[in-house]
């Protein structure tokens, strides 16, 4: 009795286990079987970041800011704003659609760049899991400000991985004011 429970434990094993590498051979080729395909959605790949640059306390004027989004490939995608006369910079969203399959979880890589006096100063450096604007920080930062001389501190944020230089005073949430 016991050989036969044996013997059907190890049936059951290898079969289970050719299951499993048929379903991942035909998913890596990219047969699409609908039970792991996904759905085309909007995701939000950066919110709307407004705020104000300053060295020693001085707002910096003309200055070269580097969005740099790595999500689809090693490479990522790089767009250049500038801080105007008063040191205010106004980074706009930025959305994609994707098709993530319900065994996909959408992570990328934000990396925001100031170009001052011949040096890249990474001000915010974070991954991104939340599909939704404002998902970074869970709402909208109020007063929103980065200062050049501050070296960038890790900020919790659930299981998220986030470094800035950058402050604010306070997370306005979605219908709250």
């Amino acid at each position: 009795m016991k050989v036969q429970t044996k013997g059907r434990l190890i049936l059951y094993l290898l079969l289970s286990s050719a299951f499993i590498f048929i379903m991942l051979f035909f998913l890596m080729k990219g047969v699409a079987i609908s039970m792991f395909s996904g759905k085309e959605e909007e995701v939000v790949i950066f919110s709307p970041m407004d705020g104000k640059l300053t060295f020693e306390g001085k707002p910096v004027a003309g200055v070269k800011i580097v969005r740099w989004l790595i999500w689809k490939d090693n490479e990522g995608e790089k767009e250049t704003f500038y801080t105007d006369e008063n040191g205010d910079f106004s980074i706009p969203i930025k959305k994609d659609i994707v098709n993530l399959s319900p065994l996909t979880q959408f992570v990328m890589s934000q990396t925001i760049l100031v170009c001052y006096e011949q040096k890249e100063i990474p001000i915010w450096v974070k991954s991104k899991r939340s599909k939704n604007e404002f998902g970074e920080l869970g709402g909208k930062p109020k007063n929103f400000r980065c200062e050049l001389t501050e070296k960038r501190a890790r900020v919790e944020n659930d299981d998220d991985l986030f470094s800035t230089s950058c402050k604010w005073d306070s997370i306005e949430i979605k219908g709250e004011k």
